[in-house]
């Protein structure tokens, strides 16, 4: 069998980045920075509005890019497919939380995607595109966030990286 070659992983998200802000705002709005009672305080004494706003931003769950991820599906080339494997939170349940521990816990998320020859560079990032798309279906409820990948995807040079230029 030949190896694999991994070569991207795509996280999965419990929610979209506007609600988890969105949820965000309410919840600061439940605190003393919404409080209108404590505006005229926060006004004369800025330091402590920023220290209380650093102090519930990391109660909440700091930063949706690495906080709210629930899994990855790491991308990888065997033979001329493209496969995914699929790592999750060790949870029952996936709830805004600091503490996670992958596992995984899937060889395979969808069925793989053939590269066809010519092995050129656009006929391998549209079987990439094709099996996000596949995945993005797998999981319905959960934010497939292959941004990052889809900005770089048709300026990579496929063939090299995956090894069809050999």
């Amino acid at each position: 069998m030949p190896p694999q070659l991994y070569f991207f992983d795509v996280p999965l998200y419990r929610l979209t980045r506007d609600k988890y802000y969105r949820d965000m705002e309410r919840y600061k709005a439940r605190t003393s920075l919404g409080d209108p009672g404590f505006q005229g305080f926060y006004e004369r004494h800025p330091d402590s509005r920023r220290r209380t706003e650093e102090e519930m931003y990391a109660k909440f769950g700091g930063a949706w890019d690495f906080n709210e991820i629930v899994g990855f599906v790491r991308l990888y080339v065997l033979g001329s497919q493209i496969r995914g494997g699929l790592w999750l939170n060790d949870a029952k349940r996936h709830v805004r939380t600091r503490r996670k521990v992958f596992c995984a816990v899937a060889l395979k998320v969808v069925a793989e995607e053939q590269i066809w020859p010519p092995y050129d560079n656009e006929s391998i990032w549209s079987a990439i595109q094709n099996y996000l798309d596949r995945v993005r279906r797998e999981f319905p409820q959960r934010v497939v966030f292959a941004d990052h990948l889809e900005v770089l995807g048709p300026h990579v040079d496929w063939r090299a990286v995956l090894g069809f230029g050999r």
